[in-house]
């Protein structure tokens, strides 16, 4: 994961599941954690469910907008890169644990992170 001042992007190491094609990939109701840990912290945060549809919610917010999310796919990883559209967003803090803020914290800085370092620079790597 890398954040930027202008955007956000992710990389999943590993191709799509089996069987399923970038077309159905973007049309959502698909749902496979690579991270459980990170998915469990960012759904305490409530920054995702987990029902599959955060492709298709990234599409909805992007719809308005002359900037959309870039989709990349091949053989060896995913890449979705999210163009920050509305800078003044900031999460809440209220009623975080102390993992939580840790992590968002580390989030804020702006640093480009592989999931390594940021399990490492969080202390979620033990």
């Amino acid at each position: 994961m890398g954040m930027y001042p202008d955007r956000i992007e992710l990389v999943s190491p590993g191709s799509l599941p089996a069987n399923l094609s970038p077309a159905e990939y973007l049309q959502g109701q698909v749902s496979v954690l690579r991270n459980p840990k990170l998915a469990g912290v960012l759904f305490r945060l409530r920054y995702i469910e987990q029902f599959g549809t955060g492709i298709q919610k990234i599409l909805a917010v992007y719809e308005a907008t002359s900037a959309k999310p870039q989709f990349q796919f091949s053989e060896n990883l995913i890449r979705v890169t999210l163009l920050v559209i509305k800078a003044t967003l900031q999460p809440t803090v209220k009623g975080l644990t102390a993992d939580e803020k840790r992590l968002l914290e580390q989030m804020q800085s702006y640093r480009s992170y592989t999931r390594n370092q940021l399990d490492v620079a969080t202390g979620f790597d033990n």
